[in-house]
């Protein structure tokens, strides 16, 4: 039978991965509607639609640990993503913003991992504090999702 301050340790523990990972994907999910805000090539024809459609769901248990999903549900992005061949230009086109966002943000997003954990951890980190909305919309088991997840 666990001791009651084990319990507490696991509870603690579980709240600083629970920030950590709020921590991580909220980077991710900044840095990559920024950058798709200038869109996927010259940034003629961008309206900010696939930028606003970046969602960041909420912490889900799964058989690997926890995680938290960043990605769309709107097919544009994938096929820039995967490649098409585009009607104007008459070529094969592929930009990949959302791998080449989560490779140069990597370090900064384990960085702002560990500093959303070491508070918790260190009792810095406040339990009455709020954790940042996250999105009700968006649907981590849609068919055509893409973009990268925070485990």
């Amino acid at each position: 039978m666990p001791t009651p301050q084990f319990e507490a340790f696991r509870s603690t523990w579980n709240r600083a991965v629970d920030a950590g990972l709020v921590a991580a994907a909220a980077r991710y999910h900044g840095a990559l509607r920024e950058r798709l805000q200038r869109g996927y090539t010259s940034g003629d024809f961008v309206t900010g639609e696939t930028a606003a459609s970046v969602q960041m769901g909420g912490i889900v248990d799964t058989i690997d640990g926890r995680k938290i999903t960043v990605g769309t549900n709107e097919l544009v992005p994938l096929y820039w993503e995967l490649g098409h061949l585009n009607l104007f230009t008459r070529k094969y086109e592929r930009v990949e913003h959302w791998r080449e966002t989560l490779e140069t943000e990597g370090a900064g997003m384990r960085d702002d991992f560990v500093a959303a954990f070491e508070s918790v951890m260190s009792g810095a980190g406040r339990p009455d504090v709020a954790a940042p909305a996250l999105s009700t919309e968006f649907d981590p088991g849609a068919r055509f999702r893409i973009g990268g997840g925070v485990q």
